[in-house]
């Protein structure tokens, strides 16, 4: 007789009929497919859960970026307008005009470069510039 058992009838030595031992190998690989799949939906939700927190960080170093710029440009504009009313004269406080004439001082510097180095669309000023609101 061959080493293989025929359909229906046991094996002497696993006490299993041939039936019953292919449907044990199917099951194990199927325990096998369960596993392996449950392990890379673990690593996926992990994975999404990483790349969330990540998005949510970039989100929140944006929105800080936007307000420090929106605070610069509120700085600036206030620096602008400080300066018209202290050469208006409707300002007098000497720290203000300290600054003012400091303003003054850049500004001239800035137009010795521009007219050294040949430059003829520099900046007017910075009061009444092009960079004025």
């Amino acid at each position: 007789m061959s080493g293989k058992v025929p359909d229906g009838e046991f094996d002497s030595i696993s006490g299993l009929s041939s039936d019953e031992g292919d449907s044990m190998a199917s099951s194990g690989r199927a325990d096998v497919i369960g596993s392996v799949s449950s392990m890379v939906i673990g690593a996926a939700r992990k994975g999404k859960e990483r790349i969330t927190n990540v998005a949510d960080g970039g989100r929140a170093r944006l929105q800080l970026r936007q307000i420090r710029q929106d605070r610069m440009r509120l700085l600036e504009k206030l620096g602008r307008e400080v300066v018209r009313l202290v050469e208006g004269g409707e300002v007098t406080h000497p720290g203000l005009i300290r600054g003012v004439l400091r303003v003054h001082e850049c500004e001239r510097r800035l137009e010795q470069g521009h007219a050294h180095r040949g430059d003829a669309g520099g900046k007017k000023g910075f009061a009444g510039g092009e960079d004025a609101e």
